[in-house]
């Protein structure tokens, strides 16, 4: 072996630390916002199952006050339909079960949300105890629960082990059903 080959043999280790240096970062960084997506995904199904209690709490009927509850509930579908196709795009299991999941909890609210439109607004600080408004407050739960793990298996240790695993765990096997109304 010639000087400059172990000249090069030696510079390969300290170069491979270079670039593995470089690329953790960047690996952790985004990692770091891909949590954070799944965790707007998760947050937008939660605004959801809140937007009929924020119809049911409004102050007034005036123009500007339904105007501004009608385009949160538009901002609400545009950020599900969003995160759906993000998700879809990372992951097809999760992005199907995202999907079932937002179309129960979509369907558990839908009900919820013709109501409160029905209901006067709230005059006085009782009339904002509104009950549940006939959402299934634990299928909901439930269903919020098994979209959290399954997002866990995105990440760690259970990411390694791939994603034909994924199909045998009942949080993607097992049928979506909506909550029930009370």
């Amino acid at each position: 072996m010639t000087s400059a080959q172990v000249a090069v043999l030696a510079a390969v280790p300290a170069a491979s630390a270079a670039v593995i240096a470089a690329m953790v970062p960047r690996w952790s960084d985004a990692r770091q916002r891909r949590r954070d997506r799944y965790a707007e995904a998760i947050k937008a199904l939660g605004s959801w199952i809140e937007f009929p209690y924020r119809v049911a709490r409004r102050v007034s009927d005036d123009a500007d006050v339904l105007a501004e509850l009608a385009e949160r509930g538009h901002e609400l579908q545009e950020q599900l339909a969003y995160h759906s196709a993000w998700i879809a795009a990372d992951s097809r299991p999760l992005g199907d079960l995202y999907t079932q999941i937002t179309t129960a909890i979509k369907a558990a609210a839908g009900p919820a949300v013709q109501s409160a439109w029905t209901r006067a607004p709230a005059s006085e600080p009782q009339a904002m105890n509104i009950g549940t408004l006939g959402i299934d407050e634990e299928g909901v739960r439930q269903l919020l629960g098994r979209l959290h793990r399954a997002v866990r298996h995105q990440f760690g240790f259970r990411r390694l082990v791939g994603w034909s695993w994924r199909f045998a765990l009942p949080t993607f096997r097992s049928c979506v059903k909506p909550p029930l109304e009370r």
